[in-house]
């Protein structure tokens, strides 16, 4: 009987709490609100400095600049970040060679505890460059967090942005390039 009271209490505690049944039936839209900055001819501009694991500044519209499409990647080095890199490394990079592929780590807060991050979780000779979102530019730019996926084309215009799931989308996406 003492549980049941327990149970009752807490489901008019819960009951009463504005918002609780809010997202049981969610949409499945992206709700974020489209907050880069654009050119005259509405190509996203993503001219800011982040930098990668040597601590070296690197400007995205630079490496955007190179001609070559862009994959970043949110991470926080937990399991489920790990997996998602583990896809990327031996089942999307392969396929799809032509872009540049970046993790971005915004966790670590400096390029020594971001490499010593990306050397812990066994990826300290992957295909990919590392960045250290230190002042949450990137995730910013894009409204990323973890496990945001996002592709911009060699000219800047963003393809996709997403979470990674089962990656089929992010190959579609990156076989159209």
């Amino acid at each position: 009987m003492y549980f049941l009271n327990i149970i009752l209490i807490l489901a008019l505690v819960l009951g009463g709490c504005k918002g609780t049944l809010d997202d049981l039936q969610p949409s499945g839209n992206d709700q974020r609100a489209e907050e880069v900055q654009t050119t005259n001819n509405q190509t996203p501009v993503y001219d800011f400095s982040i930098l990668d694991q040597n601590g070296q500044s690197r400007n995205l519209a630079q490496e955007l600049g190179a001609g070559r499409p862009l994959v970043l990647y949110f991470t926080m080095w937990c399991p489920i970040c790990n997996a998602h890199t583990d896809h990327l490394l031996t089942q999307t990079i392969p396929k799809y060679s032509g872009p540049k592929y970046f993790l971005v780590d915004y966790i670590s807060g400096s390029a020594s505890a971001a490499l010593r991050s990306r050397q812990e979780n066994g990826y300290e000779s992957a295909a990919f460059e590392l960045l250290v979102d230190q002042n949450n530019q990137a995730i910013n730019a894009f409204s990323a967090t973890m496990g945001t996926t996002v592709v911009l084309s060699a000219n800047g215009e963003l393809l996709f942005n997403e979470d990674l799931k089962d990656g089929v989308k992010l190959e579609a996406v990156l076989a159209k390039l």
